[in-house]
């Protein structure tokens, strides 16, 4: 690419440890604003694990994770619970259901701005109400969560992330419960996203979606980043082949570029 990006998030070396097993193992790497950054790599290679130590949801053994604003640098170790929701923001795999409206939850994500009060401002408002609008999930805003499809919840998780506003985004398998119609809605989201000079990071299963929508790629194996790059340069390695099994065949239907997939036999 010929742009270049601004870092807003930097992490390396990081070292971490579940249950006696490395899982990661000194991986470095960055987040960059205006980009949609796709993680890749088989189960159990230490994707969900990386988005939660990034967040500081899990401890690390070893390295750092640093939050960049031009010169400025700030540790996330350093950074209060309520001041590192400000900066960072993630939607896990699964969350809890809790018996509450989807406007009530999308509130939530306010919450690292209020004071001890926690009473919206005007100005919160507004932020929830265009993120229920921007989510599509403005129609059922005062339904409660439970009474919700999966798909539905999802969106409404989401609307929650946009409330927050945070420089870096992290999402974690996002499209599981989404419909193939859903799921474009939320690559055209997270683009939404990437126009607000956001950093924005998904863990995704479907390579066909990565390829087409994701900036840059990084592919993990065994707990390492074992290469990085764009979609047309990770298409001229092997690595596609050797870690997945499958094959990406670029094809481009009216002036956009679709990618089909294909297994590998032998």
């Amino acid at each position: 690419m010929s742009q270049t990006f601004s870092t807003a998030l930097k992490f390396t070396d990081l070292c971490v440890t579940l249950n006696h097993t490395a899982i990661l193992r000194g991986v470095s790497g960055t987040l960059r604003r205006g980009e949609v950054t796709g993680i890749l790599g088989p189960n159990g290679c230490g994707k969900t694990t990386l988005l939660r130590a990034l967040c500081r949801l899990i401890k690390t053994d070893s390295g750092s994770i640093t939050l960049c604003n031009g010169a400025a640098e700030t540790d996330i170790a350093d950074l209060a619970p309520k001041a590192l929701a400000q900066h960072i923001s993630f939607l896990p795999q699964q969350s809890a259901v809790p018996d509450i409206t989807a406007k009530t939850l999308v509130s939530h994500g306010r919450y690292p701005y209020l004071g001890f009060s926690r009473t919206l401002s005007n100005e919160d408002r507004a932020v929830i109400q265009n993120a229920l609008e921007t989510a599509g999930v403005l129609d059922f805003a005062d339904r409660r969560l439970p009474t919700l499809s999966g798909g539905e919840r999802q969106r409404v998780f989401l609307a929650m992330l946009l409330a927050q506003n945070t420089d870096v985004v992290l999402l974690d398998e996002p499209t599981t419960y989404l419909d193939a119609h859903h799921k474009f809605e939320l690559m055209a989201l997270l683009d939404h996203l990437r126009q607000q000079n956001k950093a924005v990071t998904i863990v995704l299963h479907e390579l066909p979606l990565a390829f087409k929508f994701c900036d840059r790629l990084l592919l993990m194996e065994n707990g390492k980043i074992i290469q990085s790059g764009t979609p047309k340069e990770l298409l001229k390695t092997d690595l596609i082949e050797r870690l997945f099994g499958v094959s990406l065949t670029p094809v481009t239907l009216d002036s956009e570029t679709e990618y089909v997939e294909r297994k590998i036999h032998g």
